[in-house]
């Protein structure tokens, strides 16, 4: 039966974990023992009835069963009110119900047997219908397709016990009084602005959390190794240096938007040869967050994706660094549009079955781009998407072999930890002495840059 381990699924955190699930007792205190068998009751349930008579011992699963709902070792069963209690499906259940507060949907952890195993999948609301339910039979999940009717109102029944858990999609800075946020035990700006990170999220006097279904901003490893390798490879190096500001710099994009509404994201492209450290640098920008991988939901991505799934990717990050390694993989010829919509920051509006405009969701952060080809090569040269661009080219990164393979390899496991800290730095500050820092740094830079038809 179903009170043993299980497995996590992919891709989703706090999510059916051993620790966590709370083992709910059937909502009858009945023993099969003292159930009205009748001559129609199935064999097999007869059996289930007699082994409980001898060992008087009380089921239990990970899942509350509704009203009129048993559960044995060898399944669910039904009492339709006449005949007796009659077998609909194997030992399965919702554990987790899940309502995803941006687009306003739900989805839900089922757990099932698999041999001796317990297994937990992800579902979506589909599964409440007869066709919809045909996606668990594909998936591996088996259950009599004659049930078919009593297996989906069983799940529909059983889920309405459950409580949703909030989740909050969006990562980076979120607007009270949308969602109070706690860090460990501390609330953070409750009626301000708050980052949304590794966090616990109260709406209501309800706990959510944040998903981490796109990004992994969970720490890892030690701020200690980090800060070691910073000081032993990074530091007194501008061009590495360089980078681990081009990650933080994501944090401050939506801060500073308030003052240059045309700021809306930055975009920076690094352009050189494999030597060069291009993806070194990257990937370190990127470790100040999060996972610098191309994997496990990690920060760093390829340009090998279409623009629908860039814009998926990036909808509701305000503050995360995302890199997008090597161009040539893209299969678009000319970028044109991709870079005007990254750096817009929002999606295309499209419109309802109703005739009205769906909402569009956006973004504000800091996008990096590495590649041995220039990207302004591959967009129209006007001059509304070349101030969008800053596009870096021959600059060597790192010195040697030895010191870009030591950076990969102490970032791959020492990740997360700086961004947290600068966040807090940030939000200690007034916002009148952040608009102040900003207008020196503009003054600063406009010194220093050549006299152009940019140059404002």
């Amino acid at each position: 039966m179903i009170i043993g381990p299980m497995s996590q699924p992919r891709g989703q955190q706090d999510s059916c974990t051993e620790q966590e699930v709370v083992q709910y007792p059937v909502q009858s205190t009945k023993l099969f023992s003292e159930f009205e068998v009748t001559q129609a009751d199935s064999t097999d349930f007869q059996h289930e009835a007699q082994d409980h008579q001898q060992s008087q011992e009380q089921v239990q699963a990970n899942f509350p069963l509704p009203t009129d709902y048993r559960m044995s070792s060898k399944g669910i069963y039904v009492w339709p009110g006449k005949g007796g209690w009659k077998f609909i499906w194997p030992c399965m259940g919702i554990v987790k119900r899940y309502k995803d507060v941006a687009a306003e949907t739900e989805y839900y952890d089922l757990e099932y047997n698999e041999g001796s195993k317990s297994q937990c999948i992800q579902v979506e609301s589909s599964i409440f219908s007869r066709m919809g339910i045909d996606a668990l039979l594909v998936r591996g999940v088996v259950f009599p397709s004659k049930n078919k009717n009593q297996v989906v109102d069983y799940l529909a029944a059983q889920k309405s016990l459950l409580d949703p858990i909030l989740l909050f999609s969006s990562a980076g800075w979120e607007e009270a009084p949308r969602g109070v946020i706690r860090v460990g035990n501390q609330f953070v700006n409750p009626n301000e602005m708050a980052f949304l990170g590794v966090t616990r999220i109260y709406q209501d006097g309800v706990e959510g959390l944040n998903n981490g279904l796109k990004y992994d901003l969970k720490p890892a490893g030690s701020y200690e190794a980090w800060r070691t390798l910073y000081d032993e490879k990074v530091a007194g190096n501008t061009p590495l240096e360089f980078g681990v500001a081009l990650g933080l710099s994501a944090i401050l994009v939506q801060v500073l938007t308030q003052w240059n509404p045309n700021l809306r994201n930055f975009f920076c492209h690094i352009v050189g040869q494999l030597t060069t450290g291009k993806t070194t640098v990257a990937t370190l920008a990127a470790s100040v967050a999060g996972r610098p991988s191309t994997t496990d939901n990690g920060l760093v991505r390829t340009w090998n994706m279409t623009q629908n799934a860039l814009t998926i990717m990036l909808n509701g990050n305000h503050g995360v660094p995302l890199v997008l390694d090597e161009l040539s993989m893209s299969s678009q010829k000319d970028l044109t549009s991709l870079i005007y919509q990254l750096a817009d920051g929002s999606e295309k509006s499209r419109a309802t079955q109703s005739a009205t405009l769906k909402d569009s969701r956006s973004w504000n952060t800091t996008i990096s781009s590495t590649g041995e080809l220039k990207i302004t090569d591959r967009i129209n040269q006007n001059d509304g998407l070349l101030v969008r661009i800053l596009e870096l080219e021959g600059i060597q990164f790192t010195t040697s072999a030895e010191q870009s393979e030591r950076i990969k390899r102490e970032v791959a496991e020492n990740y997360g930890w700086v961004a947290p800290d600068f966040v807090s730095r940030i939000q200690q500050k007034p916002l009148a002495d952040l608009h102040k820092l900003y207008e020196q740094a503009i003054f600063l830079v406009s010194e220093e840059l050549a006299d152009s038809k940019f140059k404002t």
